[in-house]
């Protein structure tokens, strides 16, 4: 079987493609590389899909047994004779040996590292053999545990414990939104490098910034290293050459290079401007121009820094970028599927694109998941989207008393903040998930581990790791975190980050989240059903109550869907069905994030980021994502469109008094003119009050416009009859709407709404729907089982007097009269029981 050479001064040999699988009963299986266990079986028709019923209970033997991948490889005199003959594994998934010529090479424990293995002693000229054996971790988890007892929080088979000892995708084995998955194999990129001379290890970079102009310092590390060797490295904008340098290799293999770039072209987050983005070349040669090795990095020039100044709050925690302060907003980001050789970069993309169609600036990759693939984080300089980097340690205490494990992740952390250094979306290096939030004490005890153990590695090895690494990014050691006062407190509203679940936890009302006053909102959220049609997908028809056994399976939140209906009781009458009830869910799910949402934008600068849990599933089921597992927006993600808006309108009620304050949040840095629109109706639409101002709103600010004071309407009205509508209008044009009411919706009398659609073709493929109702409507959604359509804005809220216009985002298929017949309207009213 030949290996594919790819020809480059250092050569890299690709081991990807086609291997060979022992462990299925006697039967030899074809295997691919990079891939997984489940996606090698699931290819030969061997194991069910994951995501059906509870298809996930018949696959827990592939886990419990171990597996072999084996290929052969050629090697010509030439290349077998060289200096280096390294294989290299961008990763192994998890506990494995490896052989060469039947020679064992290695044992590997850590999924999240790339493993170097010098083979140059094993290998041979002509036909090599490569076998990697994964091993059932049960077994090494049962040892370990048998060390000692490790508290952890989400361990949901006995068999798990012990699992703080292993480098794995914790969430593999199970958490409270996805399925007990483990897998084993060659889940990325495997390779054969032969040089015979020197090469480069990976370059990274430091920026120092002037007016019109960007130092950039490239360290350029190289490996047997020698004389007579020079580095060069080059800028390119658009295709053209704006900056060169060349430097010598000192023998001990350091380099560095400083160039300069005039006229720097910067880059932003979304919405504050664009994402530039430098190609930067580095070449390794002799002086006699003998190319070695080359490495390509694309690099937006930027500053950005963590502000913790003391105030009298507390400390402040906020991102300034490029020397201005912004409010940062986002979601929590999750593992895309639990068989990680099937993400492809079109799956990196569609969420992304949910993301920043959202205005989200920021997102946070948690750390109970996987250090992201590069078409990741390519993808999110390309669209201008932060990540608050997690490294991967999740809702557990660890034995960081044990040298080895210690040695194993300090190289963990070293790969991985050497492969992602350069990308201008890393905002944050942060230690961990939680850990913080009542994992640690004085003392190990059944519920914590030490802080002196804790402080070991967030607080040394792994800070010492990222100062000298990738100095001019913060560090964070854990999410939350309190830096002043009580560390133990890890919530500590007055500095730091919070994550906060009074709500769904703690059972508190949605109006409790507007006595929060964080600096910085790393976590929080609210449950909801995915909609109709992703249920239908992994049930039966007799399953489709929401007490039946598959969709309590696919609910791991053990007080979830008790949960969720109870607050679309306090909210909501009793939904007539099913599908009204799945919907229900979801617009509770949006109000409870609006409400935190809104309320934290309104104390900016005091509070400086939002940042919800989360954006998407690893599968479909219940859960906290606002995008469901095949990408369909659930009603959160609308509303986040709107209340995550660059202006947004918000409306504080308050029953006690009668009234409605309109307050303006500005997230672009400069002043905005705006003509704030408002209206107090009954619930038949007849206008009450109503009036139009004109204000210049400051930028990266929230502004309290008005006080609407409707207590002159006592007398006629009561508070469920009384609505607040407002808009933003700028040029003409309608940017931001919002809806208050006094009293929960529920016990607002709605009358019936009549709601005439209007179809229109586009030219481009794409519909526009106008939709038009006599009396308000609210929550007014779009739905079509015939085809996805995602739309520009969704459960929009009519207020009887204005039309709305929602547009398809992308094409969709079918005439204007098909398409009347497919696109169902619906609104509260539809939603109860008759």
């Amino acid at each position: 079987m030949d290996a594919q050479l790819q020809a480059s001064p250092l050569q890299h040999l690709s081991l990807n493609g086609s291997w060979q699988i022992d462990g299925y009963k006697d039967q030899q299986l074809a295997g691919t590389v990079p891939g997984c266990i489940h996606t090698d079986l699931l290819a030969h028709d061997l194991i069910p899909d994951i995501h059906y019923r509870d298809n996930e209970t018949k696959m827990y033997w592939v886990y419990e047994q171990d597996w072999t991948y084996s290929r052969s490889f050629k090697l010509s005199e030439e290349e077998a004779g060289s200096q280096t003959v390294l294989l290299r594994c961008h990763g192994l998934d998890t506990l494995a040996t490896v052989y060469v010529n039947e020679q064992e090479v290695a044992k590997t424990n850590n999924m999240h590292r790339t493993w170097d293995i010098d083979i140059k002693g094993a290998a041979q000229v002509g036909e090599n053999s490569i076998k990697i054996i994964f091993h059932n971790v049960l077994p090494y988890l049962k040892q370990q545990h048998e060390l000692g007892y490790v508290p952890a929080w989400n361990i949901f088979k006995e068999e798990f414990w012990g699992n703080s000892w292993l480098r794995k995708m914790h969430c593999s084995f199970g958490w409270d939104w996805g399925p007990i998955a483990p897998s084993m194999g060659i889940w990325r990129d495997i390779e054969i490098l032969i040089s015979d001379s020197a090469y480069l290890d990976s370059v990274y970079f430091e920026q120092t910034h002037s007016e019109n102009n960007v130092a950039i310092d490239c360290k350029i590390p190289v490996i047997n290293a020698g004389e007579n060797l020079e580095a060069e490295i080059t800028a390119r904008l658009d295709g053209q050459v704006v900056a060169s340098q060349c430097e010598d290799i000192s023998n001990d293999g350091t380099g560095s290079i400083k160039l300069s770039i005039n006229d720097a072209q910067l880059w932003w987050p979304i919405d504050l401007g664009e994402q530039t983005l430098y190609d930067i070349d580095v070449t390794l040669r002799t002086k006699d121009g003998n190319i070695l090795d080359t490495q390509h990095k694309r690099l937006g020039l930027r500053t950005l820094e963590l502000i913790r100044e003391d105030d009298d709050a507390g400390q402040s925690f906020l991102f300034r970028v490029n020397g201005k302060d912004f409010f940062a907003k986002g979601a929590n980001w999750v593992p895309v599927h639990n068989y990680l050789p099937s993400i492809t970069r079109e799956h990196y993309d569609a969420r992304l694109t949910d993301a920043a169609d959202a205005h989200m600036n920021m997102l946070r990759v948690w750390g109970g998941g996987i250090y992201e693939d590069d078409n990741f984080y390519d993808l999110c300089d390309e669209k201008g989207i932060l990540i608050w980097q997690d490294f991967m340690f999740a809702c557990s205490a660890y034995p960081f008393h044990n040298d080895e494990l210690c040695a194993n992740i300090a190289e963990e952390f070293k790969d991985n903040v050497k492969r992602l250094q350069h990308h201008a979306s890393i905002a944050l290096w942060c230690g961990n998930n939680e850990l913080e939030q009542g994992l640690v004490s004085d003392e190990w005890t059944n519920q914590t581990m030490s802080w002196k153990d804790y402080s070991r590695v967030f607080d040394g090895i792994l800070k010492d790791i990222c100062t000298e690494m990738d100095p001019q990014r913060p560090y964070w050691p854990g999410s939350p975190h309190t830096p002043i006062n009580d560390r133990n407190n890890g919530n500590d509203e007055r500095s730091g980050d919070c994550h906060l679940w009074n709500v769904w936890f703690g059972n508190q009302p949605f109006e409790a989240q507007r006595n929060w006053t964080c600096r910085f909102m790393s976590e929080f959220g609210f449950q909801s059903f995915p909609e109709p049609k992703t249920l239908r997908g992994f049930t039966e028809e007799h399953d489709r109550n929401l007490s039946s056994y598959v969709m309590d399976f696919h609910q791991r939140s053990g007080m979830g869907n008790k949960t969720i209906y109870k607050y679309i009781m306090d909210w909501f009458l009793l939904p007539k069905n099913l599908d009204e009830t799945l919907w229900l869910s979801q617009i509770s799910q949006g109000l409870c994030v609006k409400y935190a949402t809104e309320h934290l934008r309104r104390l900016q600068p005091h509070n400086m980021g939002v940042v919800y849990w989360q954006i998407n599933d690893i599968w479909p089921c219940a859960s906290w994502a606002s995008v469901d597992y095949h990408g369909r927006w659930k009603a959160l993600h609308y509303m986040a469109k709107q209340f995550f808006a660059p202006l947004l309108v918000s409306i504080l009620e308050n029953e006690k008094d009668w009234t409605f304050e309109l307050h303006i949040s500005n997230h672009h840095f400069d002043n905005q003119d705006i003509d704030i629109v408002w209206s107090i109706t009954d619930t038949s639409g007849k206008i009450l009050k109503e009036a139009r101002t004109t204000k210049s709103c400051a930028g990266q600010a929230s502004t309290t416009i008005e006080k609407i004071d409707c207590s002159d309407l006592q007398n006629e009205f009561e508070t469920r009859d009384i609505l607040c509508w407002a808009r933003i209008e700028q040029n003409g044009e309608v940017i931001n709407r919002n809806f208050g009411h006094i009293c929960k919706p529920k016990y607002i009398t709605l009358q019936e709404p009549q709601i005439e659609t209007q179809i229109e073709a586009l030219n481009d493929g794409r519909i526009a729907v106008t939709l038009n109702s006599n009396v308000p409507a609210l929550w007014t959604r779009l739905e079509c089982d015939e085809q996805d359509i995602r739309w520009s804005d969704n459960f929009v809220n009519i207020d009887g007097s204005n039309a709305v216009r929602i547009e398809s985002v992308h094409p969709v298929t079918g005439s204007v009269d098909e398409l009347a017949k497919q696109i169902k309207v619906s609104s509260l009213y539809h939603s109860a029981w008759d």
